[in-house]
């Protein structure tokens, strides 16, 4: 079975942030997705068990080949980078890259996070999957192959439940599928002769829509004029009384 795990670069949020200008800053390094580690870990335990080849697909900036040679550390086999400045992608800008590259590199199945941990967004798994036409199940947090067939366990609001996929399939992973390994020195030097293959957005005729907004001024209506309600208690429960029942109802 041929599995890709679709990752990001994050910024690293066990280290401090600061305000500037509205903006939150950090001087933190990029680091590898934790949910996208989560898939990473999936998939490598997957081949582990029964066999597969896990490739890692990542559309970002040259500095991400750090968070690639993670996931080879931990144990995937190759590795696509598609080198692009995503500052300015918008979800459907990065669903439908992955979704012109793997028109033509197809694969058995494609595990993406379920969400990421700089904008908490988790639509571009379900996006990819519309595009490619593909089977697609969220929030999984068990994976098995049964007479060469992916078999996810799904996590609903009412329960769990085994689904079969027959055919090309995305899912995406909860952190409660598994802990991601850390790799030792041994695999870190190994993953340095692991194949990347570099690409470009251009190889893809693609040119990326960005994010757009639209700014529409609302008028605050105005409202009638207030006055206090005079008297004591009583009196005042007696005239707020009246007002329900003439503007109200009973």
């Amino acid at each position: 079975m041929n599995i890709a795990v679709c990752v990001k670069s994050v910024l690293d949020v066990e280290k401090p942030f600061k305000l500037e200008k509205g903006f939150l800053k950090s001087d933190a390094r990029r680091v590898l997705n934790y949910f996208d580690a989560c898939a990473v870990e999936g998939a490598v335990q997957l081949k582990e068990t029964f066999g597969a080849t896990v490739t890692v697909v990542c559309i970002g900036e040259t500095e991400d080949s750090e968070i690639i040679k993670k996931a080879l550390a931990m144990g995937a086999d190759k590795a696509v980078h598609i080198v692009a400045s995503t500052a300015d992608y918008s979800h459907d800008d990065v669903a439908t890259l992955l979704h012109r590259y793997f028109e033509t590199n197809p694969v058995d199945a494609i595990f993406c996070g379920k969400q990421s941990q700089d904008n908490d967004g988790g639509v571009v798994p379900g996006m990819l999957g519309a595009k490619l036409d593909a089977a697609y199940a969220g929030n999984i947090i068990g994976l098995k192959i049964v007479e060469g067939k992916l078999q996810a366990l799904r996590q609903g609001d009412d329960g769990q439940c085994w689904i079969q996929f027959n055919d090309k399939s995305v899912i995406s992973i909860s952190n409660n599928l598994c802990d991601p390994r850390n790799p030792g020195i041994k695999q870190i030097m190994q993953a340095r002769n692991k194949t990347v293959e570099l690409l470009s957005p251009s190889d893809f005729q693609f040119t990326p829509q960005g994010v757009s907004f639209t700014v529409e001024t609302i008028p605050v209506p105005q409202r009638n004029p207030q006055k206090p309600i005079e008297g004591d208690i009583a009196m005042q429960i007696e005239v707020i009384n009246k007002f329900i029942a003439q503007h109200v109802g009973n």
